[in-house]
C-alpha cells in the first residue's frame, strides 16, 4: 500500500499499471543490494479469515476494499519475487505478523543474529530488543527498543497493551472508548501491564479522575477483546523452517529471468548497464533521409519521390 500510493499510477506501453510493481522492484534491486543481508525471508498474509475473525467478526471490517489497480499488481509482484529466487512464506489461518513474530523471536534468541523486520506495523514494535530491530525502509530509519520507547512512550513489551487501550483504526481494534493515549501512557508507565492496572484500580492513589476511571471500568470487557486481537501469536508452527534455505545472493537475484521480466515491464533503470538492450538510433535504421531546408534539398526529395516505393514525411 505504501509503495502503491508513493507514486502516481503509471503504465507500460501496453497499458499495464505498474507503479506498485516498480517500487517493489526498485526496493529489491536498490535497497536490498545496498544492505546485502545474509538471509531474506518474505512473509505475506494468508488468504481468508484467521483466528482473530473468529474472536471478533468486525476485525479489519472498516478497511476500504483494495483498489483494483493495486489488486491487479499483486500477482505480478509475487511473480517478480519468485523470479528473484526468493521464497514467499504464507501460513494458512495466520497473518504475516504472527509468522514474523514467531520467526523473529526464534532467530532473535541467538544473540549473534541481527534481525531486521521491514515493516511499519505498530504492533511489531513490541518485538524490538538488543538484536531485533524495526527497519522503516522508506524513512531509512532503524528502531531498537530505545527508539521504540521514544515513539510510543512506553517500554517495547507494553506496546501491545498500549494499542489495546487506545484502539487501532486500521485493524478496527475497538480499544476503550474515550480513553486518550496520554492516559494510557501514564498508566502503563506506573503499572507492569494493563492486567496490573485493573488489579490496582481501587487503590486510593490510582492516578485517574473519577470520570476517566469510570471509562476504564466500563471498557474492561472491550479491553480484554482488544488485547486478544492486538496480541500476536508467536507460536505459529513452522517445523520445516530452516534459515539456511533463505540465503540472499544479490547476484543470483538479478538472474536472466528477472532481467527479462524487467524488460517486459520496461523497468530499464533497474537493469545493470551491461545487460541493457542497445538503444537503436536513427543511424541503425538504414534509411535515406533528406532534410528539406532549401531549394537544393527539395530537388533531392523530388528524386526520392520518383524512385522509392515507401516514403515517410515528418
Amino acid at each position: 500500500y505504501r509503495m502503491f500510493y508513493a507514486l502516481p499510477e503509471f503504465a507500460t506501453k501496453s497499458w499495464v499499471i505498474v507503479n506498485a510493481l516498480f517500487w517493489m522492484a526498485k526496493f529489491f534491486v536498490w535497497q536490498l543490494s545496498k544492505e546485502n543481508p545474509d538471509y531474506l525471508v518474505f512473509i505475506k498474509d494468508a488468504k481468508g479469515d484467521n483466528f482473530r475473525h473468529q474472536i471478533y467478526a468486525d476485525y479489519k471490517a472498516t478497511r476500504d476494499k483494495m483498489p483494483d489497480n493495486l489488486k491487479s499488481q499483486i500477482a505480478l509482484i509475487e511473480e517478480m519475487i519468485a523470479k528473484m529466487w526468493i521464497e514467499i512464506i504464507e501460513i494458512s489461518g495466520f497473518e504475516a505478523d504472527d509468522v514474523i513474530w514467531t520467526l523473529a523471536t526464534k532467530l532473535g534468541d541467538n544473540i549473534e543474529n541481527e534481525v531486521f523486520i521491514l515493516t511499519w506495523d505498530k504492533d511489531l514494535f513490541s518485538l524490538t530488543r538488543q538484536n531485533v530491530f524495526i527497519y522503516d525502509t522508506q524513512k531509512q530509519k532503524i528502531y531498537d527498543d530505545v527508539k521504540a520507547r521514544e515513539k510510543f512512550e512506553v517500554d517495547a513489551p507494553k506496546i501491545i497493551d498500549y494499542l489495546a487501550i487506545v484502539w487501532d483504526s486500521s485493524d478496527n481494534i475497538p480499544g476503550i472508548a474515550g480513553f486518550w493515549p496520554k492516559k494510557a501512557v501514564d498508566l502503563l508507565n506506573k503499572y507492569e501491564s494493563i492486567e496490573d492496572v485493573f488489579v490496582h484500580i481501587e487503590d486510593s492513589d490510582f492516578p485517574l479522575t473519577w470520570k476517566t476511571l469510570e471509562k476504564l471500568k466500563e471498557g474492561r470487557e472491550m479491553w480484554i477483546l482488544s488485547k486478544k486481537l492486538a496480541t500476536i501469536n508467536k507460536n505459529v508452527e513452522i517445523p520445516w523452517f530452516d534459515i539456511d534455505n533463505f540465503e540472499f545472493d544479490k547476484k543470483s537475484s538479478l538472474n536472466s529471468d528477472i532481467i527479462d521480466f524487467f524488460k517486459t515491464y520496461e523497468f530499464n533503470s533497474l537493469i545493470p548497464t551491461e545487460l541493457q538492450d542497445k538503444q537503436k538510433t536513427i543511424q541503425d535504421l538504414d534509411l535515406k533521409i533528406e532534410i528539406v531546408a532549401d531549394d537544393s534539398s527539395l530537388e533531392n526529395l523530388k528524386t526520392l519521390l520518383k524512385n522509392e516505393s515507401q516514403i515517410i514525411l515528418d
